[in-house]
């Protein structure tokens, strides 16, 4: 596949959840579309709103809650300096509504980013939530999207991200380790990576890296004496959800 047509929007996370099993079927693709990928807390703002739009033909019940992203917690588990308002409400269908959510003022890290998961959970109107009684199958759907908390005074603009980011390969036999540092005090989100040796192209995920760390992964390489380096393509997703793309050439060292 050509590298291009990796580079997309930023992916929201979205899992289908069964509620009930009964008789029939229900809608199992989310109807809230919303007017981003992600929410930034830049510091000495303390609420940010979310637009959120009932795209369904029918009323929908929906949950926020804010946590650390484990898709296994539920809302009275989360553990979160920012909540939802309100954090149960419904939506009529093509209802615009606009989600708020609010910093507490708990104290984070402030030399670098800190990132948590706005939960949506929508509830189709054949639920045994919405109707006391209920003869289908209920399938619930969640979308996780990311929530970051920026400090003001970090050590470099987020505009260097991209350029900041660099990659290295150490080779053992057929197989080399490639790895990605992120120097930077920002999570960055790598929505697409190539590595390419004459022929041999290789996709990996990434997913996100966060702050002073790195991203390591094993790949395949080519016995070519004549050609002792690798093309390294990978793209990051910005605030507003657009792709970066960059292009690294590096040796290969033993």
């Amino acid at each position: 596949m050509n590298f291009a047509a990796l580079i997309l929007k930023a992916p929201i996370r979205r899992a289908v959840l069964l509620i009930s099993l009964l008789l029939s079927s229900a809608p199992s693709e989310a109807g809230i579309f919303t007017d981003g990928t992600r929410v930034v807390f830049k510091d000495g703002y303390r609420e940010q709103s979310l637009r959120l739009s009932n795209q369904n033909t029918y009323p929908i019940l929906v949950q926020a809650w804010v946590d650390d992203g484990n898709a296994d917690r539920v809302p009275e588990e989360a553990d979160s300096p920012i909540f939802t308002m309100p954090p149960v409400f419904t939506m009529a269908p093509k209802e615009i509504f606009s989600l708020r959510l609010v910093y507490s003022g708990e104290s984070l890290p402030q030399d670098r980013e800190s990132v948590f998961w706005l939960n949506l959970y929508e509830i189709p109107p054949n639920s045994p939530l919405l109707e006391s009684a209920s003869t289908s199958l209920v399938l619930a759907i969640r979308t996780q999207m990311k929530v970051f908390y920026r400090p003001e005074k970090l050590s470099l603009p987020i505009s260097k991200l991209i350029e900041s980011l660099y990659c290295s390969i150490k080779k053992s036999g057929e197989h080399g380790q490639l790895v990605i540092d992120n120097p930077t005090p920002y999570f960055a989100t790598i929505s697409a990576l190539q590595i390419k040796q004459n022929s041999n192209v290789q996709q990996k995920v990434v997913e996100m890296i966060p702050p002073f760390q790195q991203f390591s992964t094993e790949i395949d390489l080519l016995p070519d004496p004549q050609n002792n380096s690798l093309d390294i393509d990978f793209a990051i997703v910005d605030d507003n959800g657009n792709v970066s793309a960059s292009k690294q050439t590096i040796p290969i060292a033993d």
